[in-house]
């Protein structure tokens, strides 16, 4: 019940959030929380400083064109979606969670692209660029949407892996279920998974 009525917009996790860190800290993040310390509740990492209005072609600091935006028709919605990395055959599926943006994928890639991998990430109903759209951010609109991006991207890329970030992963945990994945992280889950 808790989560369907975070996933219906409800239920506000965001008091929750006790503690603070930029993703640079992140191990110093995960011993505080480890460590039940200081009162912590709920710890939040926030990546990379993102500009303000992202440029398709630009180079994540390797020199390397790393980034382009395109348009995925997923379940028959128009949805906005960023490519980052070299062609290659694996690619790692971002997901964001309530309140996020594809753009987030951005740090992930600084840490991936290098390793050979690509980065697909999208704008999931009612975030980044798909705010105010008619789809809401629930189960019965999210989940056939990455049905569609998993069967997509199978047909693109030979490995594929899944980062997913709060309702986030709990959408995808219900959209790939029995689905095969090279690996699977799910970052700071709202639920017990």
């Amino acid at each position: 019940q808790t989560l369907d009525l975070i996933a219906a917009g409800k239920l506000d996790t965001t008091p929750l959030i006790t503690h603070t860190y930029p993703l640079k800290d992140i191990d110093a993040a995960y011993q505080l929380f480890e460590s039940r310390r200081e009162g912590v509740i709920k710890v939040a990492i926030q990546p990379c400083r993102l500009p303000s209005h992202p440029t398709t072609d630009r180079s994540l600091g390797s020199g390397r064109n790393l980034m382009d935006t395109m348009t995925l028709t997923l379940n028959h919605a128009s949805v906005p979606a960023v490519l980052y990395g070299s062609p290659s055959p694996q690619v790692w599926l971002c997901l964001h969670g309530k309140g996020g943006r594809k753009e987030e994928a951005e740090s992930f890639a600084q840490v991936v692209c290098p390793k050979g991998w690509q980065v697909l990430a999208i704008d999931l109903p009612g975030h980044g660029a798909r705010s105010g759209g008619p789809e809401l951010f629930t189960p019965w609109h999210a989940v056939p949407e990455l049905r569609d991006l998993l069967s997509l991207s199978g047909q693109k890329w030979n490995r594929l892996a899944l980062r997913a970030v709060s309702l986030g992963a709990w959408f995808s945990l219900l959209a790939f279920a029995g689905e095969r994945l090279e690996q699977a992280l799910f970052v700071s889950p709202v639920g017990d998974m």
